[in-house]
Formats: structure tokens, C-alpha cells, sequence
């Protein structure tokens, strides 16, 4: 099987001479649609071909359109040889193709008349790509293969979640026609073909901007950090907005509480914003950069959830805790259960230690267990078991406050003495 794919180009001149001389040689042609300058350039000729447009008609979607016609190619090439034409060779059912004995010769590409615009780095895709793309204002933007409506629309929403609504976009239609529009009409053309394209220039102007990305929000961390930046923002070091991160946490966790999404989105904000703070101060003082945490947390993420990027198995929730805590011990070369509760930090408030150091614990005697459960039903917890034990703890807070002892020290007391106790059981 030989397959030679070749770039028609929009225009009938834009055939090159190459191109040409393989559409007269008498190997079988087939184009991906006829409704192309190319095809009335070889009727006109006297060249036989074959096109493919009858599979436009069964395709439920553009996806399944190129599966279809790349396996259509391949079986209509069989053992012999064949010419496959398509406007341009970034076709995306020629990427399916790529896997198969392939000879690729190029042509002018459908985007070319808007080419000259794309000054400095610019992202190129086929509008069908356009949900697994992750867009930034500061780049250019050049799509191609706006084939329907539907297809405008879905790029347009994209492209509004980080470009301005009445952001200018070029649009190259199929008759070679060049048109000035907006980004929210990019969906009310009269028609679209798999010709049309449209491009839009990067916006560097971060007033401009009403949605921010997170390499929006580094531009702006820098900018606040650099020499005509906020003298407070630059005046602050690791040590200065240490615990800024806590209490942004906390907020995280009251807007929660609340059930609140508006202010939970806000609050997620102040605490990424933490990260990014530091990170600019680290990268000023060569110590790390924002790639740096990035990276590291994607890695660990990747690493430590093997049930899912490897081989290992966990069914439930409590499974995948399980792994989790076991590939961080062996990460941190942790011998023992009591290794693995000091590496808790100390920092955390005492409950919230406890509670991640009951899970290096084993389950307490079932008489003991019982007896908690018999007070906290004496409370109401057949009802909610939450409040019940709450009252439970705010009781032994109230013991404490009576006895002149504060809870918090006295929590953090009986941690270290579980860890004591688990060290000599490592021990033994």
C-alpha cells in the first residue's frame, strides 16, 4: 500500500507544479471533497478522480467524519497505490493516516491569506481541536476549518474565556474574500465552509481583559514585583506572608461551610495568589520558579495515583488514601508507623494533626470504640452524628477551661505521646 497525500491549496494557481504532475500520472485520485478550485482544475483537464463528499452526509460529528475518511483512503488504496488530495496537510483525517506508509507533498496552506497578520508566536488549529486547546491572550490565534456554524460557535465560546467579546477577528473565506469582524459575530456569518478561517491578534493590554489566565495573573505578580510595581508587594519575603496562606485557606474553607461558589471562587483566587507570590519572590532570588511547583505537583499527582497512571488497583476512596499514604512513606523512606506520624507536620492545628495521625494508627479496642459510640448516641448522634460529636469536643474544651488548661496544648500533648507509643511498637 502507497498512499501520497497532497496539499491542494485553496485556488487553482496555488497547485504546484509538483501536485500537478502526480494528478496527471494516472495513479488513482481521491479528494477529500470536490467542491474545491483543484477539482474544476482536473475536469477541465480531462483527469479522472473520485471524492469523497457522500461521507459528510453520514458523519455524526467531525470526529467520526475523519475516522471514516482516513479508513476509507486506506482501504480504497489497498495493495496499490494512491493519491489522496486534501486542501491543506494538516487535514485533520491525514493526521490519522500518519500511522500508515504516507508520502506527504506540501502545498500552499488554507490559512495563508491571513498568515501575514500572525506577528510573533501564534497558535494554529483546526477549530475542531478547539476544546483541547487551553487559549492565552497574549498569543496569537489562527484557525482554520470553520466548517459550520456549530463549529464557529464552540470556538467562539473558547476564545471568550480569554479574549475580549468585541475583540477584531480576520476571516478568510472560501471565495478568497477577507472580512473585519468581532469575536462574539464569529457565529453569524450567512455561510461556512472548510475553507473558512479567522484569526485573531494576541491582546497584551491586561485592562482590556475581563477573564485571566494563570499566565495573566504571573504578568501580573511580576509587574507588581518589578521596579515600577506596589512598594508593598515588593518590600515582601517568604517570612513576611508566611501565615497569608493559612488564613486564605481558612476563608477557603468558611466559603465552603457556607455553601457560597461565589465566594468560593474568590477565595480560591487569594490562596492560588499566595502560590504565585512566593514563587515570583524564589524565582527573583534564583531559587524556583512557578514551573517548578507546577511541575512538582503534577508529578506527584501522576506518581501517586498509580491506580489510575499505572498498574496498581484501588477500587474505593479508602483504597486510593491507602496508596496514596503508602507511595508517600516509601517517597520519604519512612520506616515504621511512628516515622510517618513525625513527618505530620507540627504546624497544623492539634485536631487536624490528630486526625492525620490516627491514620498511621491502628483501629482502637472495640470496647473502646463502643463506649464513644454509646456517648455520642446519647447526644443525638443516631441524628447527626457531626453535632454529636461536636458537643463531645466542645464538653472536653469546657473540662479544660475549667481545669485552666488550654485544649490546643493539651491535644498536642497527647499527640506526641501517640507518637511515643507508636515508636516503641515500631520497635518491638
Amino acid at each position: 500500500m502507497s498512499i501520497t497525500v497532497v496539499g491542494l491549496g485553496l485556488e487553482r494557481g496555488q497547485l504546484t507544479a509538483e501536485a500537478q504532475d502526480l494528478l496527471r500520472s494516472g495513479t488513482r485520485v481521491m479528494l477529500r471533497t470536490a467542491h474545491c478550485d483543484a477539482a474544476r482544475w482536473m475536469r477541465e483537464q480531462g483527469l479522472a478522480f473520485e471524492a469523497l463528499d457522500a461521507l459528510y452526509d453520514e458523519a455524526e460529528d467531525f470526529d467520526r467524519l475523519n475516522d471514516r475518511l482516513a479508513a476509507r483512503v486506506t482501504e480504497l488504496a489497498g495493495d496499490g497505490e494512491l493519491i489522496y488530495g486534501v486542501l491543506d496537510l494538516r487535514d485533520e483525517s491525514v493526521k490519522r493516516l500518519a500511522a500508515r506508509a504516507v508520502r506527504y507533498v506540501p502545498g500552499v496552506p488554507v490559512d495563508a491569506t491571513l498568515a501575514d497578520s500572525a506577528l510573533g508566536p501564534t497558535l494554529q488549529l483546526a477549530a475542531c481541536d478547539c476544546e483541547d486547546v487551553q487559549f492565552e491572550a497574549g498569543l496569537n490565534v489562527l484557525a482554520r476549518e470553520i466548517a459550520s456554524r456549530e463549529l464557529a460557535s464552540q470556538l467562539k465560546l473558547r476564545l471568550m474565556e480569554r479574549f475580549p467579546e468585541r475583540h477584531p477577528v480576520l476571516l478568510a473565506l472560501g471565495g478568497g474574500e477577507i472580512l473585519t469582524t468581532t469575536l462574539d459575530e464569529l457565529d453569524r456569518l450567512p455561510d461556512y465552509d472548510h475553507r473558512t478561517c479567522a484569526f485573531l491578534s494576541a491582546e497584551r493590554d491586561l485592562k482590556k481583559l475581563t477573564r485571566y489566565g494563570f499566565n495573566e495573573l504571573n504578568r501580573v505578580v511580576r509587574i507588581l514585583r518589578g521596579p515600577d510595581g506596589c512598594p508593598w508587594d515588593r518590600a515582601q519575603t517568604h517570612a513576611t506572608i508566611r501565615m497569608n496562606a493559612v488564613e486564605e485557606a481558612w476563608e477557603v474553607v468558611d466559603a465552603i461551610e457556607a455553601d457560597d461558589t461565589d465566594a468560593l471562587y474568590d477565595e480560591l483566587g487569594d490562596l492560588v495568589l499566595q502560590a504565585a507570590l512566593h514563587a515570583e519572590i524564589a524565582r527573583q532570588h534564583g531559587e524556583f520558579a512557578i514551573d517548578d511547583v507546577t511541575s512538582a505537583i503534577t508529578g506527584k499527582l501522576i506518581h501517586r495515583h498509580r491506580h489510575v497512571f499505572g498498574e496498581a488497583d484501588a477500587a474505593t476512596p479508602e483504597a486510593g488514601l491507602r496508596l496514596w499514604d503508602q507511595i508517600k512513606r516509601e517517597d520519604r523512606k519512612l520506616k515504621g508507623k511512628a516515622e510517618a506520624m513525625r513527618a505530620v507536620t507540627r504546624a497544623l492545628p492539634q485536631l487536624m494533626r490528630a486526625e492525620k495521625l490516627l491514620r498511621h494508627m491502628d483501629e482502637p479496642p472495640a470496647d473502646e470504640q463502643a463506649a464513644l459510640r454509646a456517648r455520642v448516641d446519647g447526644l443525638g448522634g443516631a441524628d447527626d452524628a457531626e453535632l454529636a460529636i461536636g458537643e463531645l469536643l466542645l464538653s472536653a474544651v469546657r473540662l479544660a477551661r475549667s481545669r485552666g488548661v488550654k485544649a490546643e496544648l493539651a491535644l498536642g500533648r497527647a499527640l506526641e505521646a501517640l507518637i511515643a507509643r507508636a515508636a516503641r511498637e515500631d520497635s518491638l
